[in-house]
């Protein structure tokens, strides 16, 4: 009852869960309890684009032309901004797309984009991405998922190892140490299955938050 899942979203479907810029109020919102209690977990795996024109990152819905990406895109800095508004306990996002434009623009150098992202200096928040800067975000073939939903669902299973100080928790900074490991994680096999250059990046002050707990 608290799950809101949506596959192949539409921009439509993007506006009415996290809302517009004159109503930020959108479906999300209306799932947070009013006592500040409510975590917030947003997990997006898809395409990303920069806008030709303003440099700005957005979402690329189902029946978006990447090509009028600042017209039929949902934008980051909206994204973001809406979220901030929220009055929620705290506030996660991670996002398995790169928003350089490199995999949906064939005759365009990818973009570093620029974002206003308030959630990532709000307090108790978290922001994980699969790639930083014009970086791609590269599949794991073999295992049939991209390569960052890949490891961030390995680090789950593989506690013993992620779990660096014993607590049988799991926090988000000891699965971005996990995921962005350099000989074992993301970085190394980017470069050796699809030789591109992959890093995780992680924001804002909630990075010691736990997001699992082993009994």
């Amino acid at each position: 009852g608290n799950i809101l899942y949506l596959e192949n979203a539409t921009k439509s479907n993007f506006e009415i869960l996290f809302g517009t810029k004159e109503r930020p109020d959108g479906k999300l919102s209306k799932t947070i309890k009013q006592d500040s209690t409510s975590d917030v977990f947003v997990y997006y795996s898809g395409h990303g684009a920069p806008g030709i024109d303003d440099h700005k990152g957005y979402f690329v819905p189902v029946d978006c032309d990447p090509q009028y990406i600042e017209l039929g895109g949902y934008s980051l800095d909206l994204f973001y901004n809406n979220l901030a508004k929220l009055p929620a306990k705290s506030i996660t996002v991670v996002t398995d797309a790169c928003f350089s434009g490199a995999e949906l623009f064939k005759n365009i150098s990818p973009i570093v984009i620029s974002i206003s992202n308030p959630v990532a200096v709000a307090n108790n928040c978290v922001v994980l991405s699969s790639s930083a800067g014009s970086q791609v975000s590269s599949w794991f073939n073999d295992k049939k998922h991209g390569m960052f939903t890949f490891f961030f669902l390995k680090a789950f299973q593989d506690k013993d190892k992620c779990d660096k100080n014993n607590d049988g928790k799991l926090t988000y900074q000891e699965i971005f140490d996990y995921i962005s490991d350099n000989t074992e994680g993301i970085p190394y096999y980017s470069r050796k299955y699809n030789n591109v250059e992959q890093t995780p990046t992680i924001e804002g002050n909630g990075k010691e938050n736990t997001i699992v707990e082993f009994n």
